[in-house]
């Protein structure tokens, strides 16, 4: 048998390798770790930055059909005749109200347009009927 010195010091130097192995598998864990997270941030990000243009798309489909509606208003005076200035092969309507807590009218329309294809949103109208009584929850939604 060996001295006990012999084994103490055969037990450091397998204790002090079994340490450093697991240390470099902690490590490696670590950074496939650090690495899954950089990977789903970048996924985030980039969906984030996709959103953000669709939400710059559907802003600027939704002014450009406001200052549709400003224009016609302006020709016609509020005239009824306003919508036969319109050639089209699609007319849809859409009935709101002021609602206590959530307005529902900017989701529908943003709904609408965005299911349509391209060559329905150049040949349809959408017509929002304001179903309000009190002129101070339509002053803000009128055109022209």
């Amino acid at each position: 048998m060996g001295s006990p010195e012999g084994n103490l010091e055969e037990f450091e130097k397998g204790f002090t390798e079994e340490y450093q192995e697991r240390k470099v598998e902690n490590k490696d864990q670590e950074e496939k770790k650090l690495i899954a997270y950089q990977r789903e941030f970048l996924a985030l990000k980039e969906r984030l930055r996709i959103a953000e243009h669709r939400i710059s798309q559907r802003s600027s489909e939704l002014n450009a059909i406001v200052q549709q509606f400003r224009h016609v208003g302006a020709e016609t005076n509020g005239s009824k005749d306003a919508l036969n200035k319109f050639s089209v092969s699609i007319v849809m309507g859409i009935p709101t109200v002021k609602r206590e807590v959530k307005s529902y009218l900017i989701e529908t329309l943003h709904s609408l347009i965005d299911n349509l294809y391209p060559e329905e949103k150049l040949d349809c109208v959408i017509v929002v009927f304001i179903g309000e009584l009190q002129s101070k929850n339509t002053n803000p939604l009128s055109v022209g």
